[in-house]
């Protein structure tokens, strides 16, 4: 797998892991062309979310606070509002827009595996997970509240971690020291 394709600049702001995950394997899989600032433009300009959608997230006793970006502020609104509206999880809604093909990114990439479970994923699972990352597939996984995307460097033969709140990839087992109870399986189309 090509590191040098994975994002290793952007920092998200405020509650946006999924969808900063998600703006990050689009760029990964679009070999850097869709970069995630275009994402992020596409997302506002095709949902449009409205100011009382911004007002509804942000005025909640429990939504992350405001940070200094408005867009990425915007998006998270609306992310956290449409899985409410609809009552789905947070990678269901990213499982959605991909397959609706919304920022038409399937020519480059397709989910060959979504999970979810109320509670942590058995062993099993996670190993059959870790099988699939070290074959080359990259992972959105959502566990403890944070979403992160996770590969395997076959060159140094190690996993990797890629933390949207942080602008760097570590070389860690993330499956091996963290619970998980969502994930999507991306691989090239």
């Amino acid at each position: 797998m090509e590191i040098k394709y994975l994002n290793q600049t952007y920092t998200q702001t405020g509650g946006l892991c999924i969808i900063s995950a998600y703006g990050i394997l689009l760029e990964y899989y679009s070999k850097q062309e869709y970069q995630i600032d275009a994402f992020f433009k596409k997302y506002l300009n095709h949902f449009k979310p409205s100011e009382e959608i911004y007002n509804w997230y942000f005025d909640r006793e429990n939504s992350w606070p405001k940070s200094d970006n408005k867009t990425e502020d915007t998006i998270c609104a609306h992310y956290h509002y449409e899985c409410a509206r609809q009552n789905i999880f947070g990678l269901e809604f990213v499982k959605k827009i991909h397959g609706e093909n919304l920022f038409k990114q399937v020519e480059n990439c397709k989910i060959e595996k979504f999970g979810f479970q109320k509670n942590s994923f058995s062993n099993e699972i996670i190993i059959e997970l870790k099988e699939d990352i070290k074959a080359g597939g990259w992972a959105m996984v959502y566990g403890g509240g944070h979403a992160v995307v996770l590969g395997y460097d076959d060159s140094s033969k190690e996993y990797i971690t890629r933390d949207p709140e942080r602008p760097k990839i570590s070389r860690e087992d993330f499956l091996s020291t963290h619970n998980i109870s969502e994930y999507l399986l991306f691989i090239w189309a």
